[in-house]
């Protein structure tokens, strides 16, 4: 039958944060979705990312996609891996705590 306008704006909203909330349950089961950066949870139309745009989008930004913490320096040709204190050849430690050793292995 006919619906009106109202009606169907309040189901499309409904429909719209339940599928919001599935995605959000499945986003990352080891970090806290909501410590994640902006970048990474919402698209620039402010819907929430699916895991494999996340993935995407942290990996064209140099971004760990767990925690968001910088692993790589992004140039327009190329992305450079960093080292420091909480990344090692672009494996953030924080996220991966058993490269700390591999990583260290590898220079000997």
């Amino acid at each position: 039958g006919c619906v009106n306008r109202k009606t169907q704006l309040s189901f499309i909203t409904m429909a719209s944060h339940y599928y919001n909330q599935s995605i959000r349950g499945s986003i990352v089961a080891d970090a806290d979705y909501h410590e994640l950066p902006e970048v990474l949870r919402f698209n620039k139309y402010g819907g929430v990312l699916s895991p494999q745009e996340r993935d995407s989008v942290a990996k064209s930004k140099g971004l760990c996609n767990k925690c968001g913490k910088v692993t790589h320096k992004v140039t327009a040709l190329r992305s450079v891996p960093l080292n420091n204190d909480d990344v090692k050849n672009g494996v953030c430690l924080i996220c991966h705590p058993e490269q700390r050793g591999a990583v260290k292995e590898k220079k000997k």
